[in-house]
């Protein structure tokens, strides 16, 4: 019987694809077939995830941790070198005045990386000044006392550098008003 059927067909075929169903019938017709499923997360995935994040970042923190934390190192005690200390004072004070000068005038700020720089290289002479040999102290204290003269040497510099440019400025100004 089906061969009888299928034969019919093919032979009207032409028949048969005349006719075209409406637009919205086809439209009908794919909600049928492929009805969209809304998206479902699983908790097990949420819960997975939540843990890959908690251990990204405890892993972070402690390497950040690891990495940033200062080593506890010892520092000499300067109050065995009370000759250093007294002179120390004295360069201190000096810094503090002429930065107090540089203060008031517009100046180039790289000039604080210097001083910076020189606080450092200052500490690590502090910390070396604890595993340093009996009796090379010194040049260590010496180190440390050329440091601090650097670092007044550099502010006078600048100092007189905007004291000059600023005389300029006023004798310029001078002629422009004549």
């Amino acid at each position: 019987m089906s061969d009888r059927l299928e034969k019919f067909i093919n032979q009207n075929r032409d028949q048969f694809d005349d006719k075209v169903p409406n637009l919205k019938v086809w439209a009908d017709i794919e909600k049928r077939l492929d009805p969209p499923q809304a998206k479902r997360i699983s908790m097990k995935r949420i819960l997975s995830i939540a843990a890959s994040v908690l251990i990204l970042l405890s892993t972070g923190a402690f390497l950040g941790n690891y990495f940033t934390a200062e080593v506890n190192v010892p520092i000499a005690n300067l109050k065995d070198y009370p000759e250093y200390g007294k002179k120390e004072k004295v360069f201190q004070q000096e810094i503090k005045n002429k930065k107090a000068q540089l203060a008031s005038f517009n100046y180039d700020i790289a000039i604080n990386d210097d001083l910076v720089d020189l606080d450092k290289t200052l500490a690590d002479l502090r910390v070396e000044l604890v595993d340093v040999p009996k009796g090379s102290e010194e040049q260590v204290l010496q180190a440390m006392l050329k440091n601090y003269e650097t670092k007044v040497a550099i502010l006078e510099i600048v100092l007189e550098k905007i004291a000059l440019t600023q005389t300029k400025r006023d004798k310029k100004n001078e002629g422009s008003e004549m």
